[in-house]
C-alpha cells in the first residue's frame, strides 16, 4: 500500500476580525503564545495557521475543534495527545503562507521558506552544508538562482529534522539532494536522507508552493510515499458567528451600588 501526505496549503495574511475570530478556537496554550507576538503579521500567521490546524483536524476525527489536545516530544514537536488516533501531524509557516501536512501512521515533516536574498548563503552554504551542496548553491548562474538552490535545501532539510522532532543544526549536513544531479536542473523524484549516526531514514519530496518559495514533505523510512496537497481557506460556514449582544428592551438605567 502507498504511503500518503495529505498537505493543506493556506494564505495566513487575512484580515484582523477574521484574525480575532480563529483566535477563540486556541487553546490557552496557543492563545498565550498568540498573544506574546507584537509583530500583527506574524500574530495573524501563528494564529491562523494554529486555528486551521485545529479545524482541518477536527474534521478527519470527526471532533469539535476543542477537543484536540497537544503534547510535545523531543526537540517540542507537536504530537496529539487527544482524542487516541494515529495520525502524525507537522506546520510550517513562512511570510504568509503556511503548511500542514498529516499522515496516518508514519512521522511526517513539512518545511516552506519564502526565498531568501542571496547575500551570505553561498557563506552558510559552505558552513553548514555538505561539500556537494554547497558548491551546488556557489555554481548559481545568478543571485536569484542561488536563492532558490540554498532555500530548495534548506526546506528539505527542516522538513528531514520535523519527521524526528529533532534540531535543525545537525540535519543541514545530511544529504538533500543526489550528487549526481546536474547543476542546471532540479533532480525528479524523491530524495533518501536520514541521521547517519542512527542509521534513521527518511524519504524527502519537494512540494508544490506559490512561486518566491520553496517547500518539501519529508517521512519517516525508506519506503516511497504520494504527496497530495490543496488549497484551504476559512470558509465563513465553518466559524462560528460572532457573538451577539442579547435585545434589549426598554431604556437602561444605571443603578447606584450594582
Amino acid at each position: 500500500m502507498t504511503r500518503l501526505a495529505s498537505v493543506w496549503l493556506l494564505a495566513t495574511d487575512h484580515s484582523g476580525e477574521l484574525v480575532d475570530r480563529l483566535a477563540e478556537l486556541l487553546d490557552e496554550p496557543e492563545r498565550a503564545r498568540a498573544a506574546a507576538i507584537a509583530e500583527a503579521g506574524v500574530h495573524a500567521e501563528f494564529v491562523v495557521s494554529h486555528a486551521a490546524t485545529r479545524l482541518i483536524l477536527a474534521e478527519l476525527l470527526g471532533v469539535p475543534p476543542a477537543a484536540l489536545r497537544w503534547r510535545h516530544g523531543r526537540s517540542g514537536k507537536p504530537q496529539l495527545a487527544e482524542p487516541d488516533t494515529d495520525l502524525q501531524v507537522s506546520l510550517s509557516h513562512s511570510d504568509g503562507l503556511a503548511a500542514l501536512a498529516v499522515s496516518s501512521g508514519f512521522p511526517v515533516g513539512v518545511d516552506v521558506q519564502a526565498r531568501r536574498g542571496a547575500t551570505g548563503l553561498v557563506r552558510m552554504a559552505e558552513r553548514y552544508y555538505p561539500a556537494d551542496e554547497a558548491r551546488f548553491v556557489a555554481a548559481a548562474a545568478d543571485p536569484a538562482e542561488a536563492g532558490r538552490r540554498f532555500g530548495m535545501l534548506w526546506a528539505r532539510k527542516e522538513a528531514c529534522a520535523k519527521v524526528g522532532g529533532g534540531r535543525l543544526i545537525p540535519a543541514l549536513a545530511w544529504p538533500s539532494r543526489q550528487p549526481a544531479d546536474p547543476d542546471s536542473a532540479d533532480p525528479d523524484g524523491p530524495f533518501l536522507s536520514g541521521d547517519p549516526v542512527t542509521g534513521n531514514r527518511v524519504l524527502i519530496r519537494d512540494l508544490a508552493v506559490p512561486a518566491g518559495f520553496c517547500g518539501a514533505v519529508a517521512m519517516a523510512g525508506g519506503a516511497d510515499f504520494q504527496v497530495v496537497s490543496r488549497w484551504w481557506a476559512p470558509e465563513a460556514a465553518r466559524l462560528a458567528p460572532p457573538p451577539q449582544p442579547p435585545a434589549q428592551i426598554g431604556v437602561p438605567m444605571a443603578v447606584s451600588g450594582c
